[in-house]
C-alpha cells in the first residue's frame, strides 16, 4: 500500500539500531564481569615498527654546543599495532613513562629479559576524567618528602589545551584523587588578522590554526619536595602554539591556571608542537624542533639557547623525555 514502504524502512533501521546498542551493553557487561575482551588487533609483538631511542646525556654539559650523538633503540610493544603515540613523557629518575596518542594515554616501565634485554612495554592508563577526551600532551608529576612514599600522577593536557587533569598511575600507592582544573585563554593570541575589535567581526582571512593554542605541558623539577597534587599542579609549564613557554599558577580561590613566569617568548621557537617541550633541569629547558631532528636547550632564567642536541639524520622524534641522566 502507497506510504508502507516509508515506515517499513524506519523500523527496520531502528530495529537494527536497538539490537546493535544492545549487543554492545552485552559485551561490555561480560567485559566487565569476566574480563574477557575480544581484540580485532593482538598485542603487538613486531617491536620493530616502534621504538623508543635512548641517549646517554649529561644534560648540563650540553651548555653552549652543539652535540651530536648516537642512539640506542629500546625494544618497546604497544597494546595493540594502531597505537601512534605523539609525544612521551617521564619522570626524574627514569623509571615512570607515560604517552599519549591523541585519544589515549599509556603508561609505560622497563623490562629484561634474557631473550630481549632491555625492553619497555605500554599498556593503556584508564582515567574516567579523560573518556572521550582529545588529548594533547601529558607529563608526570611526583611529590613527597620522603623518596619512598612518594605518588607520581599522569598530568593531561586536553581539551584543545584548555584543561589539565591528573590521573594517578597503577602502581602507585593508594586509590588517589583526581584533580582537574581549566587553563585560561586570556593570556593566549586569538587575534586572526588585526588587533582592532572591528576587524574581528569581519571574515577572517587567516587560517583559524594561527590563533594561539596551549599544546606541550611538563613538570617542574623544582617542585618534587610538594606533597599535595595543589602545589604541584602550581608547578606546570605549558608551551603554546607561538612558541611561548610559560610556568602557570593557580588564584587564589579559582580552579584556573594563569600565567606566572615567561621562559620563553618565542624567539627561540616560533612554532612549537605537541610533546615538543621538556623541563632537562633545574636551569635548561628542552625544545624539539618541528622537523623532530634536534633539541634546541634553552637557558630558564633568560630564555637564550644555551645548546642544542642533534639527532642523526636517518631519525627524527616526534616526542622527547629526560629522566635518570638519560633522554629517550
Amino acid at each position: 500500500a502507497p506510504g508502507t514502504l516509508p515506515l517499513y524502512t524506519f523500523t527496520v533501521a531502528m530495529r537494527s539500531v536497538c539490537i546493535a546498542w544492545f549487543a554492545a551493553a552485552l559485551y561490555f557487561f561480560v567485559g566487565a564481569v569476566e574480563g574477557y575482551k575480544l581484540d580485532l588487533v593482538p598485542k603487538s609483538t613486531n617491536l620493530e615498527d616502534f621504538a623508543l631511542m635512548e641517549l646517554s646525556a649529561n644534560v648540563p654539559g650540553l651548555r653552549r654546543a652543539k652535540a651530536s650523538i648516537s642512539l640506542e633503540r629500546i625494544q618497546v610493544a604497544w597494546p595493540d599495532l594502531g597505537a601512534m603515540p605523539q609525544s612521551i613523557a617521564c619522570d626524574a629518575s627514569g623509571d615512570k613513562f607515560v604517552a599519549v596518542d591523541g585519544l589515549v594515554t599509556f603508561v609505560g616501565k622497563f623490562q629484561r629479559s634474557n631473550r630481549l634485554g632491555l625492553s619497555m612495554s605500554w599498556d593503556e592508563l584508564h582515567c574516567s576524567t579523560l573518556d572521550g577526551e582529545g588529548l594533547q600532551d601529558a607529563s608526570i608529576s611526583c611529590g613527597g618528602r620522603d623518596s619512598q612514599m612518594q605518588v607520581c600522577e599522569a598530568l593531561v593536557l586536553h581539551r584543545n589545551g584548555g584543561r589539565i587533569s591528573s590521573c594517578q598511575l597503577p602502581s602507585e600507592r593508594g586509590a588517589g584523587r583526581q584533580f582537574s582544573a581549566n587553563v585560561s585563554d586570556v593570556w593566549l593570541d586569538q587575534r586572526r588578522n588585526s588587533p582592532s575589535a572591528l576587524a574581528r567581526t569581519a571574515l577572517p582571512t587567516t587560517p583559524h590554526a594561527r590563533l594561539e593554542k596551549v599544546v606541550a605541558i611538563s613538570g617542574d623539577t623544582l617542585c618534587h619536595d610538594r606533597t599535595s597534587l595543589e602545589e604541584r599542579f602550581a608547578c606546570v609549564v605549558l608551551a603554546t602554539t607561538h612558541g611561548r613557554i610559560v610556568q602557570v599558577q593557580q588564584r587564589r580561590g579559582q580552579p584556573t591556571f594563569w600565567p606566572r613566569e615567561a621562559i620563553s617568548d618565542g624567539e627561540a621557537a616560533r612554532t612549537l608542537g605537541r610533546g615538543s617541550v621538556r623541563l632537562l633541569s633545574r636551569q635548561h629547558v628542552g625544545v624539539l624542533q618541528a622537523d623532530g631532528r634536534s633539541v634546541i636547550i634553552l637557558d630558564r632564567s633568560s630564555g637564550e639557547e644555551a645548546g642544542q642536541i642533534v639527532l642523526p639524520h636517518d631519525e627524527a622524534a616526534s616526542g622527547f623525555c629526560a629522566g635518570g641522566g638519560f633522554v629517550y
